[in-house]
């Protein structure tokens, strides 16, 4: 994950209006990057700080409030700066494009330093960052003749191995990631990408669009240096506001979708929209049997998932018990291909992204061991760990109370 880090410094005796300009080029010549900022600005503010805003702070604030940019200071924290003279609260931490999920344990510590500006830490912890999108292959992407010799050649290879119950897991987990790279490698590279029609365009947009590309030639044009710069920064910051105006319509775009599909209680239909990765869920805490609340987002999305798929407890030392009387019949080529066959093609594959198309491919490169990997499961009484991975996508139902788990 890649950030912009920005370290200032604004004398007490100087004017800040300088400072504020280049950051805000730098926030504006990035919209979207993830930007941190670490500030000596000398301001006071209640919203950083016990103190009241004085004429600097005010400045500050415009700023934040211009660039959209969140405070990741306490305003009931120690003092920032403490000296001889008295204490204050004049060093900040700003980000943008930053999930406020992510930043954890922001603090100021009263440790004795070298310097009057006492430590600040925080952690930001990726752990709970929107889950990157999977890539589904399918036959129709690759280079066909290829992909069919290399495919060939990877079953060849792992039908000489020797499979044991201890061994299953590590094997197809391997098989899974060379299969991975031939599709990489035999994936057909676009030259060219069809426009789709957005169900979240609008005419405002259009003409949004068409005002931004003429400020743009507008400032592209002017040749007087000075007058050329103020038109710069005037096309970056309203170019700013249109992507801004964008990515609202396709975050309300998709909240009304789903509102419709919780009116019609029609669920089913979920699978098509969650292709949009910039929808930011918010768990903000959740309430317990016993009254108390859960407010770590880690701990609010185990709690969810654990109480809509709770766990079945087994123990270690437990052992299936077969009837040596009884009669297992095992999976012969004929069933799994007649199973295949009746697949509806186009369905989301697993976690793993490999279409059906995929695994017809690897069928008929050689159907006995293909089968036969589904009979050592049976024999084993035993089914593979990464056949068990799955994505979970929390929907909160409209007009529901989310702090209670049942709501999403």
């Amino acid at each position: 994950m890649e950030y912009i880090i920005v370290c200032v410094y604004c004398s007490p005796s100087e004017n800040l209006d300088n400072n504020i300009i280049k950051l805000e080029t730098i926030c504006t010549c990035n919209p979207n990057k993830r930007t941190i900022i670490f500030g000596d600005f000398n301001a006071k503010s209640s919203a950083w700080s016990p103190r009241p805003t004085d004429l600097r702070g005010r400045v500050v604030l415009e700023f934040i409030n211009k660039m959209d940019i969140v405070i990741e200071n306490s305003s009931d924290s120690l003092a920032t700066y403490s000296c001889e003279k008295g204490e204050s609260w004049i060093d900040l931490i700003l980000s943008k494009n930053i999930d406020r999920n992510l930043v954890n344990s922001w603090q100021v510590h009263s440790d004795i330093t070298a310097s009057d500006h006492r430590l600040i830490t925080y952690s930001l912890c990726e752990g709970f960052s929107q889950v990157h999108r999977r890539i589904i292959w399918k036959t129709e992407n690759m280079k066909l003749s290829d992909f069919k010799l290399e495919i060939s050649k990877l079953v060849r290879n792992y039908s000489e191995k020797s499979i044991s119950r201890g061994n299953l897991d590590e094997i197809l987990s391997s098989f899974c990631h060379e299969l991975t790279l031939i599709c990489k490698k035999c994936k057909v590279k676009k030259t060219s990408r069809k426009w789709k029609s957005a169900i979240w365009w609008t005419k405002s947009l259009e003409a949004e669009r068409s005002r931004i590309r003429a400020l743009r030639r507008r400032f592209q044009a002017c040749t007087e240096s000075a007058e050329r710069v103020r038109r710069r920064i005037f096309f970056k910051k309203e170019f700013m506001k249109y992507k801004r105006s964008i990515l609202d319509a396709k975050t309300n775009s998709f909240k009304r979708f789903l509102e419709k599909l919780a009116n019609k209680n029609n669920l089913g239909l979920v699978k098509n929209v969650l292709k949009f990765s910039n929808i930011e869920l918010r768990i903000e805490k959740i309430k317990l049997a016993n009254g108390d609340y859960l407010e770590n987002y880690g701990e609010c999305r185990d709690f969810i998932i654990k109480s809509h798929f709770p766990l079945v407890p087994v123990a270690d030392d437990f052992v299936i018990n077969y009837d040596d009387n009884g009669t297992y019949p095992e999976f012969t080529v004929n069933e799994v291909e007649r199973c295949i066959g009746k697949m509806k093609r186009g369905k989301a594959p697993g976690e793993d992204g490999f279409s059906l198309e995929i695994i017809e491919e690897i069928f008929y490169a050689d159907k006995d061991w293909f089968v036969e990997i589904f009979n050592y499961c049976l024999r084993f009484g035993y089914f593979p760990k990464i056949w068990k991975e799955a994505r979970i996508v929390l929907i909160p139902k409209a007009n529901k109370d989310l702090t209670v788990f049942e709501s999403f």
